[in-house]
């Protein structure tokens, strides 16, 4: 089974770009390797010492259904 290494979900307020003000649920996955120019977290990349829980994709989905209920989208960033 193929399992993603997330390091937070969580709900919260949009903050930027075309959804500000709606409600997301965010699934921030451990140490992304595209190394985006406007990245926010780039003090993350190659950091080992921060936490993440492997998922399977039911388990994955799970939590974002329990985090779903009046939520407009899903936010999937890395970092």
């Amino acid at each position: 089974m193929i399992k993603a290494r997330i390091s937070e979900i969580f709900h919260s307020i949009q903050g930027e770009g075309k959804y500000t003000g709606r409600e997301q649920v965010f699934v921030r996955f451990f140490e992304c390797n595209i190394r985006c120019a406007w990245c926010d977290t780039p003090g993350a990349i190659g950091d080992t010492t921060r936490h993440y829980k492997e998922y399977g994709l039911e388990e994955l989905f799970a939590e974002v259904r329990d985090l779903w209920p009046g939520c407009h989208s899903v936010s999937l960033t890395g970092g």
